[in-house]
């Protein structure tokens, strides 16, 4: 790949999405502001106002690569001599598409430093798993979970109620670390998905001990359902990095698909399939881009979570649209 070319078209981009993406983080801005001060406001009620800048800009900076490369839609003036000039199979649509993502990461880099001044200081979540079953029922009163040592601020709770045998009466859970009691006296835990969250104030805790002391509703804890946040506080900058570069999935992805389809119809058409593959991965969250965000505004750091594994489905259909468009391209040429 040349680097001329890869600048023309990541500078051709970026002169595209500077704009939209700068009306984008205004609007957002003075969203966020509202939220904010609004009652029950945070980081995480911000979650949907931090996401509308970078998805502007991926969206812009897309667009600007298909008005820009010929052979991205049929009947482009410049296609036909591209298409006899070109020996790659993809006609140059590769680099392209790679300009586009230069420029959307040189926009997404100024948006994450604004944003990591409305985020949480992140800390890492781990989920802890049983020793032994882990359910409190009829038969196990209390569940051993590993910690490993962590050193915790706080653990939360949040079991699966099953419907007992007899009348339902709320189960009362009592916490213990390295066999301490955490609470001062048992709460009680009367629905599916009830969060509970236990205090620890940086205790270094091996083993986690859930005990039912009353109560007869078996509580099932499921993945997800004991986790413990480190004391330890991340980089909010770097949170906000990772949690917006995650853009770039969807981004690339759109104009991977792009390039399979955009030869076989109009410019019009082009730029809405690019629209609306990106708008279905994120807002239907076939890539992981809207929940990195959202985790980081809850204050998770990004890389304990499962974000970053969860984008290889999505890259997976961009790499076969890649390779159908190269097999079509390598057809133009014979």
């Amino acid at each position: 790949m040349s680097v001329r070319p890869l600048l023309f078209a990541a500078r051709h981009c970026l002169l595209r999405a500077a704009l939209p993406t700068l009306v984008a983080a205004l609007v957002a801005g003075v969203g966020a502001a509202t939220r904010g001060e609004a009652p029950g406001g945070g980081a995480g009620a911000l979650s949907p106002w931090l996401q509308l800048a970078p998805f502007a800009a991926a969206v812009a900076c897309c667009l600007g690569a298909i008005e820009y490369w010929p052979t991205l839609a049929r009947g482009r003036p410049g296609a036909d001599f591209v298409v006899r000039c070109t020996a790659r199979p993809l006609h140059g649509a590769g680099t392209a598409a790679a300009g586009a993502l230069l420029a959307l990461l040189s926009l997404l880099l100024p948006l994450a430093l604004a944003a990591s001044c409305l985020l949480p200081a992140p800390h890492a979540h781990r989920t802890l798993t049983a020793t032994g079953r882990p359910l409190l029922g009829n038969v196990d009163n209390e569940i051993a979970f590993a910690a490993g040592g962590i050193v915790a601020d706080e653990v939360r709770l949040r079991a699966v109620a099953l419907l007992p045998h007899q009348a339902p009466l709320p189960t009362e859970l009592q916490v213990l670390a390295d066999g301490v009691p955490l609470l001062t006296e048992p709460i009680a835990v009367a629905a599916s998905h009830q969060l509970v969250r236990v205090p620890l104030g940086g205790r270094a805790i091996t083993t986690l001990t859930v005990r039912r002391t009353a109560g007869n509703l078996p509580l099932l804890f499921e993945r997800d359902g004991v986790v413990v946040v480190e004391s330890a506080a991340r980089s909010r900058l770097c949170s906000a990095l990772l949690a917006f570069a995650l853009y770039l999935v969807p981004a690339a992805v759109a104009l991977a698909w792009t390039m399979l389809l955009g030869p076989l119809v109009a410019l019009p058409v082009a730029l809405a399939v690019a629209t609306a593959a990106l708008a279905l991965l994120v807002l239907a969250e076939l890539s992981p881009a809207a929940a990195g965000v959202a985790l980081a505004a809850r204050g998770q750091w990004l890389p304990a979570e499962p974000v970053f594994p969860a984008c290889i489905p999505s890259l997976g259909t961009g790499l076969a649209a890649m390779i159908g468009a190269m097999l079509l391209g390598r057809a133009d040429r014979r």
